[in-house]
Order: structure tokens, then sequence, then C-alpha cells
């Protein structure tokens, strides 16, 4: 092969190898800004969950009072009309208030059994979003080293075409310059 095409073949690998470089990097921060959008994401929804979380301890909380409301209401009642009927010291107001008592405890019993439900569902959840900010920083690892590699492939195809590059573009000069003398005649052709 002629020295101007051997000097073209060798342009031309260094350009490839220029624009692989340039666009296995642009890949790598894309995948990096793009895996940190993904675990800010995860952050929020993790925020999110725990405004969830606040919203039913707080509707727990507002069904436990009306519950005791409920039973105050009940109780109240159950006196109001032993005590118009003459009965508030028999039996029957101490049956009513054991009624009431029961209904409140299966009630509370009720509020109390989803509100764990509900605290359990809301740790898994909080699992998994951390597991998600995890996998998006791995993410963008994974695409860092793609990017390497990507590079290391790169640089490893254009050896061979480089070496040749550079042995064309001496036996140009020499060429050029005249005679076997090598580097050193081709500088004292310049030179003189």
């Amino acid at each position: 092969m002629d020295p101007i095409s051997l000097l073209i073949s060798g342009g031309m690998t260094v350009a490839s190898l220029g624009m692989s470089l340039f666009g296995s990097n642009k890949a790598a921060q894309a995948s990096q800004q793009q895996a940190a959008l993904s675990g800010q994401n995860a952050q929020y929804e993790m925020q999110v969950d725990q405004q969830r979380q606040q919203a039913m301890e707080l509707d727990a909380k507002r069904k436990q009072t009306e519950v005791t409301r409920n039973m105050m209401r009940a109780r109240s009642l159950a006196l109001n009309t032993a005590t118009n009927q003459g009965a508030q010291q028999g039996s029957a107001l101490g049956g009513a208030y054991g009624q009431i008592s029961g209904s409140t405890g299966r009630n509370t019993l009720g509020i109390g059994q989803d509100l764990s439900i509900g605290e359990n569902i809301f740790g898994l959840n909080q699992k998994i979003d951390q597991n998600k900010v995890q996998m998006a920083s791995l993410g963008g690892d994974i695409a860092s080293g793609e990017g390497m590699m990507s590079f290391g492939r790169a640089l490893g195809q254009s050896t061979g075409p480089l070496s040749n590059m550079g042995i064309a573009g001496f036996n140009g000069l020499r060429g050029m310059f005249g005679g076997g003398g090598g580097l050193g005649g081709a500088l004292g052709g310049i030179g003189g």
C-alpha cells in the first residue's frame, strides 16, 4: 500500500477512534444522569410514602377518637334510658355497659389491626424504594464500565492501523528526502 493510502487509512482510524471515544463518553454521561434522576425519583417516592403513612396514622387516630366518642354517647344514652325507667341500679345498665364496651373493643381492635397492616406495607415499600435507589446507582456504574470497555475495544482495534500510519509516515518522509539514510538522512535532507 502506498504511503498516501496508509496515511488516509490511519487518519480514518484515528477519526474513528476519536468518534468512538466521544460516543462512549457521551453515552456513559447520559446513563449516569439517567441513573441519578432515577435515584431522585425513588427518593421522591419514599417521601410520598412517608406522607401516605402519616395520613394513615392520622386517620387511625381520628377513628379511635370517634370510637371513644361513640362509646361515651352510648353509655350516656344507656344511663339516660335506665334513669328514665328507674332502673339505673339494676343489671340492665351493667349489661348495656358491657355490650358497649365489647363493641368499642372490637372497633378499637379493628383499627389497630388495620394500622399494623398499613405500617407493614409502608415498611416493605420503603425497602423496595431503597433498592430502587441502589439499582439506579448501579446503572450508572454499569454505563461507566461499558464506556470503558468500548474504549478498550476501539483502542485495541486501532493499534494495527495506527502503527501502519506511523510506518507510512516515516517511509513517506524517507521517500520525500530520498535515500536510505533513515531518519538521519531525512533530517539531514531537511537541514541541507
